[in-house]
Parts: structure tokens; sequence; C-alpha cells
């Protein structure tokens, strides 16, 4: 352990890589030292799994998902444009599979230049875990080409924490967000949607106030007739 100590991280996992075998009695202490370090081991990991030898991959790729929670993912998301295309999508699967960490966290790094597949593909392994306010939350910092998944995903597992996030996106200066945001406020039937809708038919979109009279009309809310006309 004295010699680990001596050679710290990186000791360590060239002691686990050299043995090719995470679950050896072996590298016992060497694996309780990553475990104890996990960020600063998962960075090197991650340098192991971009450009150390070949031998070393699959053991890498291992300590990677036995690394992978809360703290590490990020370092990972931050890695995932910078890996060849084989080590990218082997990557990305071990983060798919994973249910260490919040998936949360992937969503602002759905975006370039990361491939719209890749992207789609780790929206959907997570779909069970994410909350209507939080992916409400990340749209406008996805790429516009996932925004259908994602409304999709918020449509049906509305909740009270999710309507003021679709109310800020009406704000946005987006129009295709504005619209999607006045989809999801008309699931709310309550006078605060209502009033939310009324003000987005005085939207300068045509699509976004088409959408928020269609949903006074879905919510068959009793409305005045003078912003009908407007």
């Amino acid at each position: 352990m004295a010699l680990l100590g001596k050679f710290g991280i990186g000791g360590a996992l060239e002691k686990i890589l050299d043995s090719g075998d995470i679950e050896s009695p072996k590298v016992e202490p060497a694996l309780e030292k990553l475990l104890d370090n996990k960020k600063e081991a998962m960075e090197k990991v991650i340098e192991k799994i971009r450009s150390g030898p070949r031998i070393h991959y699959t053991t890498s790729l291992e300590l990677l998902e036995l690394l992978l929670d809360n703290s590490t993912v990020e370092v990972v998301l931050e890695a995932l444009p910078k890996l060849e295309s084989s080590k990218l999508h082997d990557v990305a699967t071990a983060l798919n599979t994973s249910h260490q960490y919040d998936p949360h966290i992937i969503l602002p790094y759905m975006k370039e230049p990361l491939s719209l597949g890749i992207c789609r593909d780790m929206i959907m392994a997570h779909r069970k875990e994410f909350t209507a306010a939080k992916l409400l939350r990340a749209a406008a910092r996805t790429k516009p080409d996932l925004w259908d998944i994602i409304f999709e995903l918020v449509h049906g597992r509305t909740d009270e924490a999710a309507f003021p996030e679709a109310i800020a996106l009406t704000k946005s200066k987006n129009a295709a967000l504005r619209e999607y945001a006045t989809g999801v406020i008309a699931e709310y039937n309550n006078p605060a949607a209502t009033d939310a809708l009324l003000s987005m038919l005085r939207d300068n979109d045509r699509n976004v106030y088409l959408a928020a009279l269609s949903g006074l009309v879905r919510i068959k809310s009793s409305m005045p007739a003078a912003p009908l006309f407007q």
C-alpha cells in the first residue's frame, strides 16, 4: 500500500490495468485508491480509453463503469466529443446502461458536436427516469432536433412542478420553444393555464397563437371573446 501511496492514482491505475482483472484480490488496494479519488481516477481512465494501449482498453471501460456516478459523469460527458467513433460508441453505451447517476445531468451536453443519433439514444435510454420540470428546464440548451423527443417525454408526466417551467419557456426568443411550451400548458385545466394561453394569443408567431387557441379549445375554457377576435 505504501507503494501505491508513492505512485498515487496513476500507479494504482497501472497496477489494475496490468492485471487485466478488476475483481482480482491482488488489485483490491489499488481499486480502493481509485474509488476514494473517483474524479481524478475517472480523468485518468478516460485518457487511457482515448490513447492508452489497446490491451488495456477493455479493463479501462470496466473501470469507467465502476467509477461512474454523479461526481464523475460530467468528466465522461465532456470527453465524449473528443473520442474517436468506435470509442465514443462504447463509452456512450456505458452511460446508457448505467443507473448510478442522475440522468438529468446529461441534458445540457446533448448538443453539438455530438451526433443526433448519440443524443437520441442517451435520452431514450433514461426516458423513465426524467421529470417533466427538469426536461423543460434543459430544453433550451439541447439540440433543436431533440425537442420533439423531449416534449414527447414531457407530455403525460406533467405535474405542478412542471407548470412554472412551461410558463418560463413561453418567454423564450425561439418561437418553436414557445409553441412547444404552449402545448404543455394546455395540459393544465386551471385558471392560470387559461390566462397563460390567452396571453399567448398575442404572440407575434402564427404557430404559437394557433397553438394557444387550440389549447383553449382543448381545455374547454370559458374565455372572453375580445382576445379571440383580435
